[in-house]
């Protein structure tokens, strides 16, 4: 099953307890699971690491985000986000 999904399922995450918490459901989705980081937690300690260590897929990042307050993340998370699945290139698989 290497063949690329029909479709992708977009994966959110942005902190240390998200990667821990989505670890097990990206891995079941496997090629399919478009992993996407926020950047809230935007170093290696805080989330490279946990990527190597889990096992999981280098994810897509978003800029812009971490090192804010977090009302300024979350409303920079959106807008990126927004961005980010508005482009063709970025929704197909």
């Amino acid at each position: 099953m290497n063949a690329q999904p029909d479709s992708r399922v977009a994966v959110v995450l942005g902190t240390r307890p998200e990667l821990v918490k989505l670890a097990e459901p990206i891995r079941l989705l496997g090629p399919a699971a478009w992993v996407i980081h926020t950047g809230q937690h935007y170093d290696d300690t805080l989330s490279g690491n946990f990527l190597d260590e889990l096992g999981l897929p280098e994810p897509e990042y978003l800029t812009g985000v971490g090192g804010q307050p977090r009302a300024v993340q979350v409303a920079a998370a959106l807008a990126a986000l927004d961005d980010h699945g508005s482009r063709p290139s970025d929704r197909a698989p």
